[in-house]
């Protein structure tokens, strides 16, 4: 029961220090209830969140555009963007599906 009283005593002083930071006095009502001290801080972050501005990520398309412009800036031909579905010969679906196919030869 020492042990539950002596973490209450050490949360209690943390809380206190934390409402110093945070300059909320004794008389506040975020000081005397937890509840209203912590929704406050909830509805900071997500103001916070929304006044932050939104980073935006370049499309593929738009990547492909870039390169294929700057490709042109310096007189090399431009390699053509796979059209949608397609894929990269080579690359690791090609892989697979030839292993499903030899796969499949295999059991025949």
């Amino acid at each position: 029961m020492a042990k539950l009283s002596e973490s209450f005593e050490k949360l209690k002083t943390q809380y206190k220090s934390a409402c110093d930071l945070y300059m909320i006095g004794e008389e506040d009502d975020k000081y005397k209830n937890t509840e209203e001290f912590f929704s406050f801080f909830n509805v900071f972050m997500e103001q916070l969140a929304k006044a932050m501005p939104v980073e935006k990520k370049p499309s593929r398309a738009a990547a492909v555009a870039k390169q294929q412009a700057a490709a042109k800036a310096k007189g090399k031909p431009a390699a053509a963007a796979p059209a949608g579905g397609e894929h990269k010969k080579g690359g690791i679906s090609d892989a697979l599906s030839k292993l499903k196919m030899n796969r499949f030869k295999d059991d025949k």
